[in-house]
């Protein structure tokens, strides 16, 4: 028997590999990768003090690299968790102001349709109870086709609150809704 083949591998080289190999695990593949980094140095600094009977400087190496790997894949999944989330707020935003402009844009057409047909506006938009409008309560039916059932909501005859947070009032005196 060689004094290669009477080392002992190192346990800790072992486990630093196999954290190494498990820092794709969604969620805490992150721990993973620290772990293995950490018992991967403590490893490499065993073997180094005890090269005669403790082996497994390549498995230590593996883990090490690849838990360096794991933190690399996961600074870079992290940096784009912190641009791309509050793009993403920002683009919902814009997305309910747009959808809102839609809506008033549609209710104001709605409006100055019903004028030129019946020559008077409407008394109200619907006939919508106090609330969130729904499918069973939609608003704006008297100026729109379907009306709306849904983000938007009726606070009291002619008023409206808009998804963005905006209040909308109806007079049936000159059309307007502002």
């Amino acid at each position: 028997m060689t004094n290669e083949q009477k080392k002992k591998i190192s346990g800790l080289a072992i486990a630093s590999l196999v954290c190494g190999l498990l820092f794709l695990t969604p969620f805490i593949g992150i721990f993973f990768s620290v772990t293995a980094l950490i018992l991967g140095i403590i490893a490499i600094s065993a073997i180094s003090k005890n090269k005669e009977t403790i082996g497994g400087n390549g498995l230590a190496i593996a883990g090490i690299i690849l838990g360096s790997i794991g933190l690399i894949i996961a600074a870079i999944i992290l940096f784009g968790m912190i641009v791309a989330v509050p793009r993403f707020v920002e683009l919902s935003k814009e997305a309910d102001m747009a959808a809102e402009r839609g809506v008033t844009g549609g209710v104001k057409a709605g409006i100055y349709t019903y004028y030129a047909q019946h020559g008077d506006y409407p008394l109200t938009l619907d006939d919508a109870n106090v609330g969130k409008c729904a499918e069973g309560n939609p608003c704006f039916t008297n100026v729109l086709l379907e009306g709306v059932n849904s983000d938007w909501e009726k606070t009291s005859n002619m008023t409206y609150l808009s998804p963005t947070g905006t209040s909308y009032t109806y007079s049936s005196q000159d059309g307007s809704f502002e």
